[in-house]
């Protein structure tokens, strides 16, 4: 029970500290530059997964792949109006060059950015602008560079969301039906590892993202709820509210609203689970008098 209190504690000060810092409204932003950047994001993670896996067949299709990987982590529905929205786009596309590439890279940096402002607001971490002007340049290269950063750890995790898949596929290949297990054991067992390999990308985000020292067993505690949140959400989101619906009602429109809710959410996710982390992380540091 002295758990379960605490665990109570934790989320209603992590809500305090969301609406403090008007999550709501950072997640909206968020989804705004992610909706914008989604394009562009997909093609730097087809070249990612591309060189990854070059001298493989996994390399040749690549942008299956990571509308697979889409599929796993959200729903079925997501992957196939994103592949629609693609495919519209990439037919009705004009080459535009090595400025065009620079100017979509450049949009998907400004989404990460805009993720980076977001986890300085709630952890109360607002940038400093003193210094100069060479400390500014220097200050916003960094920021640049650490985008670069999460974009490239995008690509991973992608990458390692894809290999558990095909781990997931050989063991429902080989051991379930040598072990008579029915089919209760996959629609039990793939939630479970959703939320594993989901709490796992959520923890090493709370631990590093942050500028300040975050400890483990915080960051696991935040990834834990974020990743818990994210697999109650995406089954509701698929079943209830997206769905196939908006499509089949406005057509490429309606899939631009569904990837908009769909990144809404997600967006909402990272940030009240940065939120908990940083009650979690404050309570290890700074232990209250009443604490069992």
């Amino acid at each position: 029970m002295s758990y379960l209190r605490r665990f109570i504690r934790r989320v209603l000060a992590a809500y305090q500290c969301f609406s403090e810092h008007e999550g709501t409204q950072l997640a909206a932003a968020i989804a705004y530059y992610l909706a914008l950047s989604l394009f562009p994001l997909m093609l730097v993670l087809i070249a990612i997964l591309g060189w990854a896996f070059q001298f493989t067949a996994s390399g040749q299709n690549a942008q299956q792949h990571i509308l697979a990987a889409v599929a796993d982590q959200a729903s079925p529905e997501l992957s196939e109006q994103l592949g629609q929205a693609m495919a519209s786009v990439e037919k009705s596309a004009t080459t535009g060059g090595l400025i065009g590439a620079l100017v979509l890279v450049a949009t998907a940096l400004a989404m990460f950015t805009q993720i980076d402002y977001a986890f300085d607001k709630i952890w109360s971490d607002a940038t400093k602008t003193g210094g100069g002007w060479r400390q500014r340049i220097v200050n916003l290269l960094f920021v640049r560079l650490k985008a670069a950063l999460m974009l490239m750890g995008v690509g991973a995790i992608v990458i390692a969301v894809m290999i558990a898949s095909l781990v997931w596929q050989g063991v429902q290949a080989n051991v379930a039906p040598v072990a008579d297990l029915g089919p209760w054991f996959g629609h039990l067992a793939q939630p479970l590892i959703h939320v594993g390999i989901n709490l796992l990308v959520f923890a090493i985000v709370y631990r590093f993202l942050p500028k300040r020292q975050v400890r483990w067993r915080a960051a696991l505690a935040g990834g834990f709820v974020a990743s818990a949140l994210w697999e109650l959400g995406r089954q509701i989101l698929a079943a209830y509210v997206v769905g196939d619906k908006l499509p089949s009602a406005y057509g490429l429109i309606g899939s631009f609203i569904a990837i908009m809710l769909w990144t809404y959410y997600a967006m909402l996710v990272v940030l009240f689970g940065a939120a908990y982390t940083r009650v979690a992380n404050d309570e290890a540091v700074t232990p209250s008098l009443d604490r069992p």
